[in-house]
């Protein structure tokens, strides 16, 4: 029996874009997710709740991020 796979949604297709984005830059610096996470000055649950709901970050969050990261200006969009 066949069945068809269902097409991601909008909404989950840019969650996973953004996560896909963090790991990227995570790599590319050489930056731990926990040294991140200490960086950004928050716990780990509350990293990992946002990261599953990027648009709980706050702002200030999302720049801090970006500027750690040293996100692209195309990466950065990612949210908007």
């Amino acid at each position: 029996m066949y069945i068809p796979k269902l097409r991601e949604s909008p909404e989950k297709a840019r969650i996973t874009h953004f996560k896909a984005a963090v790991a990227k830059y995570l790599a590319l610096r050489g930056i731990t997710k926990e040294s991140l996470i200490s960086s950004l000055h928050m716990s780990r649950t509350s990293f990992w709740e946002k990261m599953n709901n990027p648009d709980s970050f706050r702002v200030g969050e999302l720049r801090q991020l970006y500027s750690l990261l040293d996100f692209s200006e195309d990466d950065k969009n990612i949210l908007l």
